[in-house]
């Protein structure tokens, strides 16, 4: 009989299992800086969306004046300069 090559492979007893998608609970993707970083962005973003709305409900825009004639809501005509000294 001719000697083996390779070694025998040892048997999986010691081995740990590993959930069915592959992934432990240290590699998993809420371990993953750049996940927290985007969750940080995006909340930071809806926050920034929020306070906006905020802002603009508290302080309207004023009305322009109503005289002349208007082309989809733009004057047609210039507006008075402010007399602001």
């Amino acid at each position: 009989m001719a000697p083996r090559s390779h070694p025998a492979r040892p048997d999986d007893a010691g081995r740990r299992k590993e959930p069915a998608g592959g992934l432990s609970a240290a590699q998993g993707p809420w371990r993953q800086p750049v996940v927290w970083l985007g969750v940080g962005i995006l909340l930071a973003s809806l926050a920034g969306c929020a306070l906006m709305i905020v802002l603009a409900m508290r302080h309207p825009d004023q009305s322009l004046p109503a005289d002349g004639g208007y082309i989809m809501k733009m004057p047609v005509t210039r507006l008075p300069a402010d007399p602001r000294p």
